[in-house]
């Protein structure tokens, strides 16, 4: 089919945006693009455990049907047309294993797709397999009973964080340009982080979902990951629009940025701390070099953040008391096909009671109006997405910033949770990294609704500074693959 082909190795980094239009151009054909990262994959998830399932079969079927379309020049080619894309293994996928991270649904196979899955696929995308998710998204690791733990691709030895783990470090690695990931706080925004990509968590309901897996739900978004910040804007545009399945699906649609729309830039608050997280210099400098560009360009640029507190006393029982309702059976009945790790923060939640239930519902009301009043001065808000760069796996710091801390998720991850709870849209994207070479996110946040905002911040921040040729030395050699190849 091609006219003029490509290299391999430059498929591996290609944008989608770009990889479509080769598509429809005849230059590359659906056909190839599936192979090439099919054969990537294969080279390169022994090393990572990016992903737990790949659809080889049913990618290729895909693939063939796709360049059928391209050759026959009569019928509309979708946006995403024939190029590559990974969903997250606790988003459901039509006849593809779904296992939510547990071993609990090792072997379940759903019969339909998710919304969102759907939607990529009818915008031409084709599926080529599962990403790597701690058991029900519940750990700041990426690490299951179902296999090995994710590893980062910058340093294999250090983690990718999580939920989205797996998805974060597949794309980092050029293992499919858009991977689906879910966020239910910071679940897109820390692993992205760390593994040097974009990721956005768009506001709630946004895009709409459905079924509903048998986890907490609570404050969670469906979004993309992805190198670029234009293939972010795609697959979100491509995801997006109410369902009646969904009915906190957003009826409103994503408003698009325009200058001429606009008299001004956008206003920018930046805090290093949300004035109170411990976050480690490294990170600060960092972030503080990228918000920068921002000020040099004529932006106005303040020193500012809402007087939120802690998000713990809010989030815990809320969280506690949703995951127990839906998880406690299992776990007293299976608690052997749980992950130790995540019993233990699941156990908590049956001694919950109905006046922390409230009394946390009272305290998010506040928060949300907190949030809401603090935009009406800003358009955005920007931080550091995480507290420190990717640590040893395993080992979460009890340091951070010279100050002593909780070797918890709550303190290495500590930035996104307000943000899931308020429903704010927020994308994470690359800054300088830092001089070991660890990769290191800016978090901007806009009120409910204004996804053009940060789309509009973070291109111009990506002009200024671009990260897309940064990209982590693998080779094909070395780690035993433990996905489920059909």
């Amino acid at each position: 089919m091609t006219n003029n082909p490509l290299p391999p190795d430059d498929l591996d980094y290609l944008p989608a945006s770009e990889l479509a239009l080769l598509v429809r151009r005849r230059e590359v054909s659906p056909v190839e693009l599936v192979e090439h990262a099919l054969h990537r994959v294969e080279a390169l998830n022994g090393q990572l455990n990016a992903y737990l399932t790949v659809c080889a079969d049913q990618a290729l079927q895909a693939a063939h049907f796709a360049e059928q379309e391209v050759m026959s020049g009569d019928g509309w080619l979708g946006p995403l047309h024939g190029v590559p894309f990974s969903v997250k293994d606790l988003v459901e996928t039509a006849g593809v294993r779904t296992t939510y991270g547990s071993r609990l649904h090792e072997t379940n196979v759903p019969y339909a797709d998710a919304l969102a899955v759907v939607r990529l696929r009818l915008a031409g995308a084709i599926l080529i397999g599962k990403t790597n998710t701690p058991e029900f998204g519940m750990l700041g690791e990426t690490r299951n009973l179902l296999g090995p733990d994710c590893r980062n691709p910058w340093d294999l030895a250090r983690t990718t964080e999580g939920s989205s783990g797996g998805a974060a470090a597949a794309v980092a690695t050029g293992l499919g340009p858009i991977a689906i990931g879910t966020d239910g706080v910071g679940s897109i925004i820390a692993p992205s982080s760390v593994c040097g990509v974009v990721g956005f968590k768009p506001t709630t309901g946004r895009v709409p979902m459905w079924p509903t897996p048998p986890s907490s739900r609570l404050f969670v978004a469906v979004g993309p990951i992805t190198r670029t910040v234009a293939d972010a804007e795609l697959a979100l545009a491509v995801m997006s629009g109410p369902d009646r399945r969904d009915p906190i699906s957003l009826r409103r649609p994503m408003p698009t940025w325009t200058e001429a729309g606009n008299n001004r830039p956008p206003r920018v608050a930046w805090t290093p701390d949300l004035g109170q997280f411990a976050v480690d210099g490294d990170v600060v400098s960092s972030c503080e070099r990228t918000i920068r560009v921002l000020a040099e360009s004529g932006w106005c640029v303040d020193n500012a953040h809402p007087a939120i507190p802690s998000p713990w006393p809010t989030y815990g029982p809320l969280f506690l008391a949703d995951a127990w309702l839906e998880l406690g059976e299992a776990a007293q009945n299976s608690p052997e096909l749980f992950h130790p790790e995540a019993l233990a923060d699941l156990l908590p939640g049956r001694d919950v009671q109905a006046v922390e239930v409230v009394t946390a519902l009272n305290r998010l009301t506040q928060l949300r109006r907190t949030i809401d009043d603090f935009f009406l001065d800003y358009d955005v808000l920007a931080m550091p997405a995480t507290a420190t760069t990717a640590f040893p796996i395993g080992q979460p710091p009890a340091a951070i910033g010279g100050r002593r801390v909780e070797p918890d998720w709550t303190t290495y991850m500590p930035f996104a949770a307000a943000w899931n709870m308020g429903d704010n849209p927020a994308v994470t994207i690359p800054c300088p990294p830092t001089a070991g070479g660890l990769p290191v996110g800016l978090l901007l946040v806009a009120r409910c609704g204004r996804e053009d905002l940060l789309f509009h911040t973070a291109r111009v921040i990506e002009e200024a500074i671009p990260w897309s040729s940064r990209r982590p030395e693998l080779r094909a050699s070395g780690g035993t693959d433990t996905a489920l190849w059909a």
